[in-house]
């Protein structure tokens, strides 16, 4: 089963950008900005213990798109659609050397252990009924 999803959003200098999404177990989330794309996000589908988890495999934005809040956007759009939908978890392997990326992680409230600093998690909240 496949699910879709595309959004017109703009970002903090009025650029339109259209946000794509599918799932098809596994998550592939393009940014793109004038027919160009300017970021992705690319997540596996994990099933442990009865839960769903999306592993981020990769996520980047275009060298001249960065540090213009386009990954706040992107990732803001993986973990509001996860939060619809039967996941109950978001998680990412980050070095410990790198520091802007756990710093963005800190940023999306994304958290680690003190036993597993490069196991980074975001737990989707209970869903009310």
């Amino acid at each position: 089963m496949t699910n879709s999803a595309h959004l017109v959003v703009r970002d903090e200098t009025g650029r339109e950008l259209e946000i794509y999404l599918r799932v098809s177990n596994d998550l592939v989330v393009d940014m793109v900005h004038q027919g160009e794309q300017v970021g992705q996000l690319k997540a596996l589908l994990w099933f442990e213990f009865g839960r769903q988890e999306w592993e981020i495999l990769e996520f980047s934005i275009a060298k001249h798109y960065q540090r213009q809040g386009l990954g706040t956007i992107l990732c803001k759009f993986m973990l509001d659609h996860a939060t619809k939908t039967a996941i109950n978890a978001v998680w990412a392997d980050i070095s410990v050397e790198n520091t802007a990326a756990q710093a963005f992680a800190k940023k999306m409230n994304f958290s680690a252990p003190e036993n597993e600093p490069d196991y980074w998690e975001y737990e989707i909240p209970a869903r009310t009924t």
